[in-house]
């Protein structure tokens, strides 16, 4: 399904396009330019949407794996415990799914303790 950014990108797609072609009719070098860098204008922004898109599809499919591997408790124990249940984890997460690339970071800093889990796959 679509987003609200490659609908728009794909109208303006259209509309470039018309405005184009009517100035290439009515022999209006300033209308067809205008259409001509709106379809630049909508390629570019139904691309930001599909790749928007797909970025939310493969977080989603993560979290499938996660949460379908049984690592979510672990994961979990990360968040709270200390550097063992974090390798552990780790090393259940990368097993549970070939190709799944997993890093942990966290930052500390003063008065306050920032935990990082990405899943990239």
């Amino acid at each position: 399904m679509w987003n609200k950014d490659e609908l728009t990108g794909k109208k303006k797609q259209i509309t470039g396009t018309i405005n184009e072609k009517v100035g290439e009719f009515i022999h209006d070098p300033q209308l067809e330019a205008e259409g001509e860098a709106e379809q630049l204008e909508g390629q570019a922004q139904q691309k930001i949407g599909k790749l928007r898109r797909k970025t939310g599809e493969t977080i989603r499919q993560a979290g499938k794996v996660i949460a379908g591997s049984g690592i979510t408790s672990l994961l979990a124990l990360t968040l709270l415990g200390g550097s063992l249940a974090r390798t552990k984890a780790v090393e259940l997460a990368k097993s549970a799914h070939a190709g799944l690339i997993v890093t942990t970071k966290i930052d500390v800093k003063p008065g306050k303790i920032t935990r990082h889990c990405q899943v990239a796959g």
